[in-house]
């Protein structure tokens, strides 16, 4: 279990683990993340082409400047962060660098949540005398920002407020938004860049807002709950109803439930989300995110064809699309404090997901790992006859008030503060568990 961040300006980590370094710049390599290189007032763009893992060296392209022998800062972008390392190398044919693998990576984060390109043909007017009728282009588009290209001549001013901002998509769809002026800066092209922090007007913009900015930030997979016949499919041929020694048969009965609550899911993003990895096959792979307590988002029900590997363009993108989509369907909630998992630690891609992480983020105190074991438990008709000597009912306020120093004594703090264990949040009474029905295992 992770506790979500909450970001003022920026984050950094330094990373020295040679490994981790080797797997992030190979993973900038294949999906070839642009870089920048920079010394002083020169800098030039450049690409890492390739990440040769026995010998350590880096073979870099893309160079507008001669980088000679001497020490270059080089940042390279990643997934909603920028990775800094100083380098030097040799140059060897015009516009090419080869330097050695960096000692200690600079992990730096700047916003809450990443952004995406704008889907193609977004279109936005903005509420200004004399821009009435003129249509500028979205650049691109995050939970809550957005940046535009101003045309030549126009100038807005940071802190000014636009309402409202009229967004029409490709589809026809038309949001309404209030957006706030936060920088304006030069383009590479020498044109102008406007970002504006923006807030949809009703709920109805907020839905569609939403569901603009997820498709462009994951255009891989799907939460429409279209495709939830093929995702019981994909339990069964993946093996998923065989774990713990149960059989497809053992989970027939709750097939009717998980396939009425997967085609509600798309309109239940509050509490619940079920992602889908599809190909041209079908659904290759899917994992579900769901909100049992008041600041907890947690993820399960991942499942993944044996022989699905193959329709990845990069080894592991397929399992990083999924938790990627569920982390940043969570971080839409105002109320996302903390991250949980149920998890098998034996598996290596879940191990480094949540094992590794809260390990190297122990020292913050913002993360738990607790051991466990799971048990079956009947849930179904009460007892005839109660035991004798005891007796079943609400908790009084006096035994309310002793579980809870119980726990205080016997458990970390993000354990009672994330499963609703204090005092104030103990009583579940009135609360509108706002979702009815299960999944396999749930």
């Amino acid at each position: 279990m992770s506790e979500a961040p909450v970001l003022e300006w920026e984050i950094r980590w330094d990373i020295t683990d040679s490994e981790r370094i080797r797997i992030i710049l190979a993973t900038a390599a294949a999906l070839g993340s642009p870089a920048l290189l920079r010394r002083g007032s020169a800098s030039s763009p450049l690409r890492l082409e390739t990440l040769e893992l026995e010998s350590g060296v880096l073979h870099w392209s893309g160079l507008t400047v001669d980088p000679g022998t001497d020490a270059w800062e080089v940042e390279v972008f990643g997934h909603g962060c920028v990775y800094r390392m100083l380098l030097s190398g040799e140059p060897a044919e015009p516009g090419t660098w080869v330097t050695p693998l960096p000692r200690q990576l600079l992990q730096l984060r700047r916003r809450a949540h990443r952004r995406a390109p704008a889907p193609p043909d977004l279109r936005l007017r903005l509420p200004l005398p004399g821009w009435l009728g003129r249509e500028r282009d979205a650049v691109d588009v995050s939970l809550h920002g957005m940046a535009l290209r101003l045309g030549a001549g126009e100038r807005l001013s940071p802190g000014r407020v636009l309402q409202p901002i009229e967004l029409r998509t490709a589809a026809g769809e038309v949001l309404s938004l209030r957006g706030e002026v936060r920088h304006v800066s030069d383009r590479a092209d020498g044109e102008l860049q406007c970002g504006l922090l923006v807030t949809p007007l009703t709920s109805v913009d907020t839905e569609r807002w939403q569901a603009l900015v997820a498709r462009a930030l994951h255009p891989t997979t799907c939460t429409d709950g279209a495709r939830v016949e093929e995702q019981w499919r994909l339990f069964i041929d993946s093996g998923y109803f065989n774990l713990a020694g149960r059989s497809v048969e053992d989970f027939e009965s709750r097939r009717r439930s998980f396939i009425e609550l997967g085609r509600r899911a798309g309109s239940m993003g509050s509490v619940l989300t079920e992602v889908v990895w599809p190909s041209e096959r079908g659904v290759e792979a899917t994992l579900s995110t769901m909100k049992p307590y008041r600041s907890v988002w947690m993820v399960h029900q991942l499942a993944r064809r044996q022989d699905a590997t193959r329709f990845e363009r990069l080894k592991g993108q397929m399992l990083r699309d999924l938790y990627a989509h569920c982390v940043e369907h969570a971080q839409r909630d105002p109320g996302f404090r903390w991250f949980a998992a149920y998890v098998e630690s034996t598996v290596p891609f879940t191990y480094r997901s949540h094992v590794g992480f809260a390990e190297r983020m122990a020292a913050t105190g913002r993360t738990l790992l607790l051991p466990m074991r799971m048990i079956d438990v009947e849930c179904g008709d009460a007892p005839a006859s109660s035991v004798p000597g005891l007796e079943l009912g609400p908790a009084t306020e006096e035994e309310r008030r002793l579980l809870v120093e119980r726990i205080a004594l016997t458990r970390p703090a993000p354990y009672a503060e994330a499963l609703d264990l204090h005092l104030d949040t103990l009583d579940l009474a009135g609360r509108d568990a706002g979702v009815a029905g299960g999944g396999p295992g749930a």
